[in-house]
């Protein structure tokens, strides 16, 4: 029932959903990482810096493919959670997730095991489910090297949200330090999964009930 209930939330998110894109300009300057997401009229807007006739700010870009704008990581942040707790099905199995698109990640791991949405079990992943913003973005946690581009990148992302926490009443501390999970497992270990330390840009594995931050990452295209 459960997993039920999951499905048909992930369905009516889905209905929901109004996908991002740039706006059509002609001759529209290429996208930059650090530059600012908003959301307007059911489109998103990339802008590099703060103009609220753009809309609401929903995060900030940490990919650019050809000028234009891909990925996002989101004004939120959990400072403490388990990638998934030790009763949990999923938390010794070792199956193969991306380590270049989170996006998927979850929905491996829903087809694998089947306590995916029981009591809270893999925290890293559910708590992106209660994220709120313009456009009901399609938040996942990222993929290993997602998470090391938002950590080679943490300076100028956390210049852009600090803008935003000077114009706007976000309150949102972007870390530059500290162990974040990503939805890669460690492929060669049972029972782990990858983290970056932002502080130096380190990565590693550790056991998945090890509780660390999550952040939250959308596409845009």
């Amino acid at each position: 029932m459960l997993k039920k209930k999951f499905f048909y939330i992930a369905a009516m998110m889905a209905i929901c959903f109004m996908g991002c894109s740039s706006p059509e300009a002609t001759n529209k300057p290429s996208d930059k990482i650090g530059d600012i997401a908003y959301f307007k009229d059911g489109k998103c807007f990339v802008h590099s810096g703060y103009d609220s006739s753009y809309g609401e700010p929903i995060g900030v870009v940490f990919e650019v493919k050809n000028g234009t704008a891909q990925k996002i990581v989101g004004l939120d942040k959990w400072d403490s959670k388990p990638w998934a707790l030790n009763e949990a099905e999923g938390s010794e199995i070792n199956f193969e997730t991306s380590e270049d698109d989170g996006s998927e990640n979850w929905n491996i791991i829903c087809n694998i095991v089947g306590d995916e949405n029981g009591d809270n079990l893999y925290q890293a992943f559910t708590c992106l489910q209660y994220i709120t913003t313009a456009g009901n973005q399609n938040w996942y946690l990222p993929a290993i090297n997602e998470l090391k581009a938002i950590a080679a990148n943490k300076e100028v992302i956390k210049t852009s949200i600090d803008l935003l926490k000077e114009n706007t009443g976000l309150e949102f501390e972007f870390p530059t330090t500290g162990w974040f999970w990503s939805s890669s497992q460690a492929p060669e270990y049972n029972g782990c999964a990858l983290f970056v330390y932002l502080e130096d840009n380190g990565y590693g594995y550790n056991s998945k009930s090890f509780s660390y931050g999550v952040l939250a990452v959308s596409k845009l295209q």
